[in-house]
This record gives structure tokens, C-alpha cells and sequence, in this order.
């Protein structure tokens, strides 16, 4: 697994730690409400995965654009979809969010090595 993608997943697992030993009734509340909106209903997974990722952009939180970069590839959102997404959020959010949209391209290229790494290593 890559470095970085290994140090942002280490990340990840120890701030998910630290809001659950908080354990107030505020942050269990949002972390059922996050579980139950990004769960499967009307919109599909997919687009859910897309419209997070618009959002996250637009707010330029890099750790929610990796995490919600993470839930398209999972989901199947193809790199021209991703594109997509990226043109929509500059659009909303202007050029401020251009930084951002770089960050996430170099994620998303980490995330796609590491799934042909997969694949290569299942086929071999």
C-alpha cells in the first residue's frame, strides 16, 4: 500500500476513535445521521458518493474530499465522472477551490494504482 494512502487511512481510523471515546450524545447523533443519509435510499450510492464529493470540494475539506474520493472509487464512479464532479464544484465554488481539486486529482491517482495493484496481484 502506498505511504500516503496507508498514513491518511491511520489518520482516519484514529479520529473515528477519538469521536467515539468523546461519546457524547451530539457526535453519536451525527455519526447516525451520517450512516443513515449515505446509506442506500432514493439516490444510489453512487451519486450520493458524487454529491459528497461536489460538497467537500466546495468546502475545501481535504480530509472529507479523500474520504468521500475513497467512497467513488468503491462505489464505481469513473475518473471522468470524478473530472465532472471537480468542473461542478469549481463552477459553485470558484477558483479558490482549483488547490483542492489538484489534491484530490494526486488522491485519486493513488487510489487507482493501489486498485490495479489489486487486481494485478488477484490475476497473478
Amino acid at each position: 500500500m502506498n505511504k500516503k494512502l496507508k498514513e491518511y487511512r491511520e489518520s482516519r481510523e484514529l479520529i473515528k476513535k477519538h469521536v467515539h471515546s468523546a461519546g457524547t450524545k451530539p457526535l453519536s447523533g451525527f455519526v447516525t445521521l451520517e450512516k443513515t443519509t449515505m446509506s442506500e435510499g432514493v439516490l444510489n450510492m453512487k451519486e450520493k458518493a458524487m454529491l459528497a464529493l461536489t460538497a467537500a470540494l466546495v468546502l475545501k475539506s481535504d480530509d472529507s474530499i479523500r474520504m468521500n474520493l475513497d467512497s467513488c472509487v468503491k462505489h464505481g464512479v469513473t475518473h471522468g465522472q470524478i473530472s465532472e464532479v471537480c468542473s461542478i464544484a469549481c463552477l459553485t465554488g470558484g477558483s479558490v477551490v482549483m488547490p483542492h481539486v489538484a489534491k484530490a486529482m494526486e488522491y485519486l491517482e493513488l487510489l487507482q494504482h493501489e486498485k490495479q495493484s489489486v487486481i494485478a496481484h488477484y490475476y497473478l
